[in-house]
């Protein structure tokens, strides 16, 4: 028997006797059983992918400070965490006392003195362990966000702060006087990207290069790949990554066969979900005044987080993400093409495909600021149905934030709707940018007469007034309906748009099923357009999402029956035509119709 082969067989025992050790779950401690000045140690990466040791000292216990769990207060030291006090990325940390897991680093304070920071007790980490596994699409314990009604969409009546808000919404289950220490990366944003995103998610690092792959792992056996994340070690949740990336990134406490325990708080509170789970690499913690934070890389994708609760989140290594593809457009001084993946976790699915468009055009328009004009579209892919294309056109400094804001609330109805579970398959963008706003102004319309007959065909002047500029003149034929009554018949004639608006208070449509809901929105018109239609007293129906303008007493019985609206007004000989650029505003015109006229 050689030397060299019995340094073999006890490194293998060696291996062995670490590798059944670690299957066992650490010893734990309860916070009943801990006391103030009591010491021991955590674990985290400062640097690198290798944990480090940092101190760890009991201050107290807060009972019930945001579940039945009693949640520990420590000071923490070493490697200048005095100093910077609790960095964000630290989320997740593993502390330690005589050898016993105590938990997971949480949250902390803003500009407290020192490292004073919240640990979340293992014991509630540990019950994520014992759910069952979170299928490949979002369940229904995910919470419901409100879709916006027809109403707000066909007026577009969206506050500008909608993605800020939207944002503070999801993550407004964490936000109080203590803040999570889950750190935020992306690459790609511009400066006013992100200022939204630091307002919104705290100071936000930059992702090194390198981007993100994914590997293919099989989930039931385990073939080393644990190995990659450790107890202390970084770990990332990628949303959006491509030509633009964004993550959040924090620290596994506990590694359970193929299942990781990490972070020590919810990220966006989702329950059960399916977000990618990836190693991460940590170059430096910058100190700062206000909360210091980890500078991070995010590495390869090797699984995923199925858990988002109030004690942390689960992941399991070799899980599968669904991943929403994206590409946007953009055309400006010159083309620019972007392609990225979103996490498809159906509720944030909305917020992510905005952030992501508003990344790649602050990015495609960095040399274009203040006023300017923006042709839209968006194809967005639904499973089961054809797709949906939104268009539109805006102008002014807020084009861009318009435009955003107007895609995630349509996205929010499909999403949210009440009709129909949907899950999106694809969004494509096309834009084009121009120097200077191309809206014109309605503000006038001449006819060339008044009294008419059904079925008269009248030009109609229409004075525009371009940005900044002089009025320009358009004429358009108005065919007068042939069934109009004699008498006073009002036309109006505006942007498509407007006009749409107009149209929805006069037909009130109630879609009964989701395939109704996306034939009204592809009904739609843009501000590239003009529309023009007669508003009449009509004894009419909105039934099942149809309406049915003028029917005769005889047939309106049949419908009188609690399924259909009454309607009064309808609108009679819609016309639309094509303009070379946008529009806004309604003019009315009354006709005087006597049908004995010679």
């Amino acid at each position: 028997m050689t030397r060299r082969w019995v340094w073999g067989l006890v490194a293998g025992w060696i291996a062995l006797m670490a590798a059944t050790l670690s299957a066992e779950p650490t010893p734990s401690i309860e916070p009943s059983e801990l006391r103030p000045g009591q010491t021991g140690y955590g674990l985290t990466v400062f640097s690198g992918t290798e944990p480090e040791r940092f101190e760890v000292e009991i201050i107290g216990v807060l009972p019930d400070f945001r579940t039945d769990l009693d949640y520990v207060i420590a000071r923490l030291s070493g490697h200048g965490l005095e100093e910077s006090g609790v960095a964000a990325g630290m989320s997740g940390s593993p502390v330690y006392i005589d050898g016993r897991l105590v938990g997971a680093v949480a949250f902390s304070w803003n500009f407290t003195r020192g490292a004073i920071a919240g640990i979340t007790p293992i014991s509630g980490m540990r019950r994520l362990l014992e759910l069952p596994e979170v299928g490949p699409l979002p369940s229904g314990a995910m919470p419901r966000g409100e879709a916006p009604d027809l109403a707000t969409l066909v007026k577009r009546d969206f506050p500008r702060t909608a993605l800020r808000d939207e944002w503070l919404r999801w993550l407004g289950a964490n936000r109080d006087d203590a803040q999570g220490a889950v750190q935020w990366h992306v690459a790609g944003f511009q400066p006013e990207a992100r200022r939204l995103l630091d307002e919104v998610l705290g100071t936000v690092g930059s992702i090194g290069p390198g981007g993100m792959t994914s590997r293919s792992t099989d989930a039931t056996s385990s073939d080393g790949a644990t190995g990659e994340l450790v107890a202390g070690g970084a770990v990332a949740m990628p949303l959006v990554w491509g030509d633009l990336s964004m993550a959040a990134t924090g620290t596994v406490t506990e590694v359970d066969g193929d299942s990781i325990l990490a972070i020590g708080h919810p990220v966006f509170s989702l329950g059960e979900m399916r977000l990618p789970m990836a190693t991460a690499s940590v170059v430096m913690i910058v100190p700062n005044l206000a909360s210091s934070f980890k500078l991070s890389t995010v590495g390869e994708v090797i699984g995923a987080f199925d858990v988002d609760r109030v004690t942390g989140t689960r992941g399991r290594v070799g899980l599968e993400a669904p991943t929403l593809p994206m590409s946007v457009e953009v055309h400006g001084t010159s083309v620019q093409r972007y392609a990225m993946q979103v996490a498809h976790a159906g509720p944030l699915v909305p917020l992510l495909v905005a952030s992501g468009a508003f990344g790649t055009f602050q990015t495609a328009s960095h040399d274009m600021g203040g006023d300017q004009g923006l042709d839209f579209e968006a194809r967005i892919g639904i499973d089961g149905h054809d797709d949906l294309v939104l268009r539109q056109s805006y102008g002014g400094d807020a084009a861009v934030i318009d435009a955003m804001t107007d895609l995630l609330t349509f996205l929010n109805y499909l999403i949210f709707n009440e009709l129909e579970s949907v899950r999106l398959t694809g969004v494509d963008i096309v834009a084009t940018q121009y120097a200077r706003p191309r809206v014109h102004d309605l503000v006038a319309a001449r006819p060339s007469r008044l009294v008419v007959r059904p079925g008269d065909e009248v030009d109609v002047v229409l004075d525009l007034r371009a940005w900044r500029g002089e009025i320009e003149q358009r004429t358009v034929t108005v065919t007068i309906p042939p069934t109009a009554s004699e008498g006073l018949l009002p036309v109006l004639i505006g942007d498509g748009t407007s006009m749409d608006a107009v149209a929805l208070e006069l037909d009130r449509p109630a879609p009964r099923t989701f395939e109704q809901s996306l034939d009204y929105l592809r009904s739609l018109a843009a501000r590239d357009s003009l529309v023009a239609f007669a508003a009449m007293r009509a004894s009419g129906w909105s039934l099942d999402g149809t309406v049915l303008p003028a029917l005769p007493g005889s047939v309106r019985g049949v419908f009188d029956n609690g399924r259909a609206t009454a309607l009064s007004l309808a609108r009679l000989g819609e016309q639309r035509w094509p303009s070379s650029f946008p529009i806004e505003g309604v003019v009315r015109v009354d006709f005087d119709v006597r049908r004995g006229l010679q």
